[in-house]
């Protein structure tokens, strides 16, 4: 099952040693959001967990007060579908396949979702 970590505004960011374990355990890609400047700015397809981590800190380098906004991450444990970039999550709510499948986009909304399995 995927994991998503929500970063609520005015909460630190998470750190390293969480979003590493996090990808040790769901290790198929990596997808992130934020608000910022009344959008929906996704960064996603990350399949190696430096890269992540590089793009991360620059985010929260580059964007100025990012802090006072949300952030969601989303680690994906493949259930349906392929592992690939374009697979990763979030997506932009949209009938477009070629929007769908970008790794970095602005947008109004972003749908993150994941699976639950139930066994008696």
């Amino acid at each position: 099952m995927c994991l998503i970590i929500i970063k609520p505004p005015d909460i630190d960011f998470p750190e390293e040693p969480l979003l590493k374990y996090s990808f040790l355990l769901n290790p198929d890609g990596i997808g992130i959001a934020f608000d910022y400047n009344n959008q929906v700015h996704i960064h996603k397809g990350y399949m190696k967990f430096a890269n992540f981590l590089k793009d991360y800190n620059q985010i929260i380098e580059d964007t100025p007060d990012l802090k006072h906004h949300t952030m969601i991450i989303h680690f994906r444990r493949a259930s349906r579908g392929k592992v690939k970039p374009e697979l990763t999550h979030p997506f932009p709510i949209s009938n477009n396949m070629e929007v769908l499948t970008k790794t970095c986009l602005t947008t109004d909304f972003a749908v993150f979702h994941n699976v639950c399995y139930f066994c008696s």
